[in-house]
């Protein structure tokens, strides 16, 4: 059976929009991402393909705790400012309470060059002046999900 022309340029869009998604789900396998980094993912993804905005909008009816997911967003882009207060609620256990006095003793190690000491004065400030932990430890659920499908499509196929 011979498909009509108008058939094959159809499946022919389509195969292009699986391509586009199938790089999208290869990045989300990757180990070294964070929520921010999914989120721009899926806004990214929400830009082009409008109809999956009930699974990857922002007020998504799939994610269990917006105040937390949105706030872990806010630390990881530097917006701790704007946290409403169910948000700081939500994180209230990656807050970190500095102990100023290790730091400065820290700051002073005379052992080591020039550029040594600057770059750890510096890496130590912006320890300080942050308030929460790094979130980047929080994997993306879906992250993990994805490897989890991929190597599970992988264990399946005829391939193994």
């Amino acid at each position: 059976m011979i498909l009509p022309l108008a058939a094959v340029r159809e499946i022919e869009k389509f195969c292009n929009i699986f391509e586009e998604l199938d790089a999208v789900t290869k990045e989300l396998q990757r180990d070294d991402l964070n929520l921010a980094d999914v989120r721009a993912l899926f806004d990214t993804v929400l830009e082009v393909y409008l109809r999956a905005d009930c699974y990857l909008a922002k007020p998504s009816s799939i994610v269990h705790c917006t105040d937390f997911e949105n706030t872990i967003l806010k630390v990881i882009d530097n917006q701790e400012s704007t946290l409403t207060l169910s948000e700081s609620n939500a994180v209230c256990c990656f807050v970190v309470e500095h102990d100023y006095d290790i730091v400065e003793s820290n700051m002073n190690d005379n052992d080591r060059s020039l550029s040594e000491r600057v770059r750890k004065k510096c890496r130590l400030l912006r320890d300080i002046n942050a308030r929460y932990m790094n979130l980047d430890i929080i994997l993306p659920t879906i992250n993990i999900c994805e490897i989890l499908s991929s190597e599970a499509g992988f264990a399946l196929s005829d391939r193994r």
